[in-house]
């Protein structure tokens, strides 16, 4: 199974207003609502996480333990990516960078020094 996480609010909306005319069954759970898409006789969870990382972690771990999926796509928009993207375009990562968790670690500047920069990481970009 693939489930598809939406994390903000326009962008869930969005997602309802397009699905509307579709095979689509609402429901809730103890995140917000989720919509089963039907295509081709194959159901595909979309739900909404909000965009809080704990949020989105426990709404995340939820569908996991509920809908055993394959595959978790995490849906939404980001920006100041690269110059070179264009809306609509579609980015997928093959790497990630956790940003603002090093004003808590204090002291530990081995593990600052361990992740990854921007300048590091890269995207596989498909238009």
């Amino acid at each position: 199974m693939i489930v598809v996480q939406i994390c903000a609010a326009l962008e869930w909306a969005s997602i309802k207003k397009h699905l509307r005319k579709e095979k689509v069954r609402y429901d809730k759970y103890p995140f917000g609502e989720y919509i089963f898409y039907d295509k081709y006789g194959v159901p595909y969870p979309f739900y909404y996480s909000g965009a809080n990382k704990t949020l989105s972690s426990a709404a995340c771990q939820y569908a996991i333990d509920h809908w055993k999926p394959e595959i978790i796509f995490v849906a939404g928009t980001c920006g100041g990516v690269a110059p070179i993207l264009k809306e609509k375009d579609i980015i997928i990562a093959n790497k990630t960078v956790q940003y603002d968790y090093t004003e808590r670690l204090g002291g530990h500047t081995d593990i600052i020094n361990q992740r990854p920069t921007a300048n590091q990481c890269n995207a596989n970009l498909f238009i």
